[in-house]
């Protein structure tokens, strides 16, 4: 926190290379729109949070240290005891390429590297993601069942082993349905399950949803009170005061500072609900930040560093504008 004397940054800015980072977010929901577009003028629609993956896997791709591959396809455990098994396929398989050999590829009509599916040994896989095109109850329930799967595989896992959701964007429609964070809970478990992101809302396309699990001293089960799922930032209740410090009125609201200078402090706002059950809780917390984030998290989790590490990498942040509110005489 600021000490006395130091001063908050009230202008909109971010780190070296937010803009090039965050375009990557961008080109995603780009493609995502034009496809989206292409398939609602067509009489058979296709699934477009389906087709827009090559396109995440390819982002990953360039992302991610070289010693990991992405891909689509099965995870395949070096032992199976039930003569009528089948083959479990993910949208996202995060493996490692150096040591991992590929057991098969199917291809198909895109034929890029990031358009297969390959069959990757469980020991060698590292990571895994499912897609969805929009965050809502059905699909939150979907998601987990899916990822559920990975229970058949957990005991060939590596150690550091994490999975995670990635949803599109959360509709207007859906952002006051707070029953959606009871489904991305996954009571019975998961294994490596961190959460995941929303890279965009409907009500204001400048943020991301970020959800991820806290772990505390327990409190009440339920919802987050008199909140909905997402609230425009510029619209949260956050203000610098005459002195310079800073002064949340926002129910959900809070604030990130990053030191960004000798006695300077600059701002991220953020909007977050909950869901608590016994001392665990998931929270999805909006900023024009979490994009990045989430970035960082991804390579974390591979890298087996916790949510709350100082050796997390932090590029990429976007600050926010906080405007100055005098206080009235008087008081």
């Amino acid at each position: 926190m600021p000490k006395k004397g130091d001063s908050v940054n009230s202008k909109g800015y971010g780190s070296y290379g937010w803009k090039e980072f965050n375009q990557n977010k961008e080109d995603i929901l780009n493609e995502f729109n034009r496809i989206k577009a292409l398939t609602e003028r067509r009489p058979v629609r296709t699934a477009h949070g389906v087709a827009v993956e090559a396109f995440i896997r390819n982002w990953l791709s360039q992302y991610l240290p070289k010693k990991y591959a992405i891909t689509s396809g099965y995870i395949i455990p070096d032992v199976y005891d039930d003569l009528n098994y089948r083959l479990y396929h993910y949208d996202v398989i995060i493996y490692n390429q150096i040591e991992s050999p590929i057991l098969w590829v199917e291809s198909n009509l895109d034929d890029s590297d990031s358009g297969k599916s390959m069959a990757i040994p469980a020991k060698y896989v590292e990571a895994i993601y499912e897609i969805k095109s929009s965050l809502d109850k059905q699909n939150a329930i979907d998601s987990i069942a899916k990822l559920k799967e990975l229970n058949f595989f957990a005991a060939h896992f590596p150690h550091n082993f994490s999975s995670g959701l990635i949803f599109i964007e959360l509709k207007k429609n859906d952002v006051s349905k707070k029953d959606i964070l009871k489904e991305l809970f996954a009571e019975n478990g998961i294994p490596g399950y961190w959460g995941g992101v929303v890279l965009r809302c409907e009500i204001d396309p400048s943020m991301t949803g970020l959800f991820v699990f806290a772990v505390g001293d327990g409190g009440e089960d339920g919802y987050s009170p008199d909140i909905d799922l997402a609230k425009p930032i510029d619209e949260l209740r956050i203000y610098l005061q005459e002195e310079g410090s800073l002064m949340i009125e926002e129910i959900g609201g809070g604030a990130q500072l990053v030191c960004t200078g000798p006695h300077m402090w600059s701002v991220i706002k953020e909007f977050g609900p909950f869901y608590r059950k016994g001392s665990k809780a998931l929270i999805l917390s909006w900023s024009r930040s979490k994009f990045t984030e989430f970035a960082i998290q991804v390579i974390s989790c591979l890298e087996g560093r916790p949510y709350n590490s100082e050796n997390r990498p932090k590029y990429g942040q976007v600050f926010d504008t906080v405007e100055k509110k005098e206080v009235e005489k008087g008081k």
